[in-house]
């Protein structure tokens, strides 16, 4: 990672310094409703760096937020209703000197909320942590539990979860990381644990399959996606996307499905390539405002997909990516359609441009009715002559997008 930052960051340099003209996207003014911040409050807050955010939002209007060492509840006027630290939410299944990278999720289907996270960076001290509330009150009891963290008995440890669920389970990637070696360069594989998610709301003993030695001929497949039902209901089963997160440049797109729940005894692991019409690549970090030498960077980490939805047969994600026009950082946005057909279609587009990067999409379905194929992203910002932020992008039923809205900064990009 080092190495490739370091030859993306020389190359820009060399870019500038020749003067070589900056490329036009040819992206036009945005066709579709540009969005509106209507109301904001002070966010949960961290003191680690990164704060590992995320948040789920109920039914009736109750939102749990969560950072690296607690959990917080609001109600839909924002209003704080509730802390809890985590190590205290999972102080009935052991003592906990630290806890990491919570995420969580709400279950329309269920009216519950489930949430994951871990603890341990070693082996031995591995462990994954799962919590389902007892009911749609997340102020309330959760039944907690435990996993090992080392699940294949290999010296690993197990890393950055991502969380999504099905009409029958709940479904949890990790990355498995050798002992004493950091994350970016010990990464040994991505498993997939599939677990029952009826036994977790009733409070019984959790089972479930662990689906590991994922590949495509022969290379294992990094960071494992999963894409997150928006719609009810749900089905059996669950589509995952993977990219080449540390290539240069590629088109290749890795979709994953695990075809039944964990009750049936039928799932299978599915799996086919995509070709994109857009190439992604590993991104340089993005450039912050200059203040004294030396350059300051917002750290883009790989072109890994960072999130993925599915709403009726479509599939949207996003990743982090290089724009090859400006050699500066952009996000690669996705959409994947009639995923279940014998040939889906993909489409794509890279954000940025020569005063703007884009880091770290995320999205949310806003449609009203299955089919409505309404979209909200969210990604970070980072300008050449003013402070990094967050910007909101919306996609409208036809197809049809907005100005790059943002929330900090400028009013259009």
């Amino acid at each position: 990672y080092g190495h490739l930052k370091t030859a993306l960051d020389k190359a820009r340099a060399l870019r500038k310094a020749a003067g070589q003209p900056v490329a036009s996207s040819g992206r036009q003014r945005g066709l579709a409703p540009d969005p509106v911040v209507v109301k904001g409050t002070q966010g949960n807050q961290s003191n680690s760096v990164p704060n590992d955010n995320d948040i789920a939002v109920s039914n009736d209007g109750k939102v749990l937020s969560v950072v690296d060492s607690n959990l917080r509840v609001y109600d839909d006027t924002l209003k704080n209703l509730f802390n809890k630290s985590l190590t205290s939410l999972f102080s009935t299944v052991g003592v906990y000197s630290w806890i990491s990278d919570p995420r969580v999720i709400y279950d329309p289907a269920t009216d519950r909320f489930i949430l994951v996270c871990f603890s341990g960076d070693v082996s031995n001290e591995s462990t994954i942590l799962l919590a389902f509330s007892q009911s749609n009150d997340p102020t309330g009891s959760w039944n907690t539990y435990t996993l090992t963290g080392n699940p294949l008995n290999d010296s690993t440890w197990s890393d950055y979860p991502i969380l999504a669920i099905t009409d029958k389970d709940v479904f949890v990637t990790f990355n498995l990381v050798k002992d004493s070696i950091n994350w970016m360069e010990g990464f040994r594989q991505s498993v997939i644990w599939q677990i029952d998610k009826q036994s977790g709301y009733t409070g019984v003993a959790l089972p479930y399959h662990l689906w590991s030695g994922i590949q495509y001929n022969g290379a294992p497949l990094r960071n494992i996606c999963p894409a997150k039902y928006q719609t009810t209901p749900m089905g059996t089963n669950m589509y995952f996307l993977t990219l080449r997160n540390v290539a240069a440049s590629n088109d290749s797109i890795f979709v994953t499905e695990i075809t039944d729940s964990y009750q049936s005894g039928n799932a299978q692991l599915q799996q086919q390539l995509l070709i994109s019409p857009v190439a992604y690549g590993f991104p340089p970090n993005a450039l912050q405002k200059f203040y004294t030498a030396p350059q300051q960077y917002l750290m883009t980490n790989d072109a890994r997909v960072l999130a993925a939805i599915y709403e009726n047969d479509y599939i949207y994600f996003g990743s982090n990516t290089i724009n090859p026009l400006y050699m500066n950082a952009g996000v690669y946005l996705g959409e994947i359609k009639q995923i279940s057909s014998g040939s889906p279609q993909v489409t794509a587009q890279i954000l940025s441009n020569d005063s703007t990067e884009y880091a770290y999409p995320s999205m949310a379905y806003m449609g009203n009715q299955s089919g409505d194929h309404k979209v909200m992203y969210t990604f970070s910002h980072c300008y050449v002559d003013s402070f990094p932020g967050t910007s909101l992008l919306y996609r409208d039923a036809g197809g049809q997008f907005s100005n790059v809205v943002a929330e900090i900064g400028r009013a259009h990009v």
